[in-house]
């Protein structure tokens, strides 16, 4: 299986091309892996919008 979503902010991620992760070397067979831990020196990509809602 390929990587899910959620591979590329987990602290399991094994950064490779050939391997998925530590546990899951050929990747979760859902779309969440209960084994998924948050990696704290990974930033959250900021996600905003160009418009604004003027009240």
């Amino acid at each position: 299986m390929p990587k899910i979503t959620l591979c590329n902010r987990c602290s399991l991620d094994a950064r490779s091309n050939s391997k998925v992760c530590g546990i899951h070397p050929e990747g979760v067979n859902d779309n969440y892996c209960i084994d998924y831990i948050r990696d704290p020196d990974i930033k959250e990509e900021e996600q905003w919008s160009p418009f604004r809602l003027f009240i």
